[in-house]
């Protein structure tokens, strides 16, 4: 898993050091090998940490629901989920909810999603257990179609 290095103000310059007496003290060492070191001794000290890459939200299938009081599958694909995540969504009036998912892969998490029946345009991110977030993905939650006769009625048409 790629990795990003977040350095703390002036420790570039302590790694830059560190990569030259690793090369001074192992001269025949692979190239990429001072670097990493030195990012090792870094991080040991505190001044260089590495973390993840964040979620990312490609789509959710289906891409849209019907209005419901019951719960309907969500799955959300993406790449970097992580065990433990968390989806927040906002309804169309911008009211948030933040609910567990169920971690399927580091590509695919799942959740029953229940819309109250409350119809338009809604979003959603994903936090992964160490705070980082996707990119937010808008989905539609639409009408329930009636039947063509209007609904409520019992008769039988002949």
């Amino acid at each position: 898993m790629p990795v990003r290095l977040f350095l703390r103000p002036h420790s570039d310059a302590v790694i830059n050091r560190l990569q030259v007496a690793i090369r001074h003290a192992l001269p025949r060492a692979p190239a990429g090998l001072p670097l990493i070191a030195a990012f090792l001794l870094a991080q040991f000290v505190g001044l260089a940490q590495a973390t993840a890459p964040p979620p990312s939200m490609s789509n959710l299938v289906p891409s849209s629901y019907p209005a419901s009081n019951n719960p309907q599958l969500m799955t959300v694909n993406g790449s970097n989920f992580r065990n433990g995540a968390t989806l927040t969504f906002h309804d169309p009036q911008g009211d948030q909810y933040v609910r567990s998912a169920t971690y399927v892969s580091g590509n695919q998490l799942t959740h029953q999603f229940n819309d109250a029946s409350d119809v338009g345009t809604w979003n959603v991110f994903l936090t992964n257990p160490d705070g980082q977030t996707s990119n937010t993905v808008y989905f539609q939650v639409t009408p329930t179609a009636l039947p063509p006769w209007g609904g409520a009625s019992n008769k039988v048409h002949s």
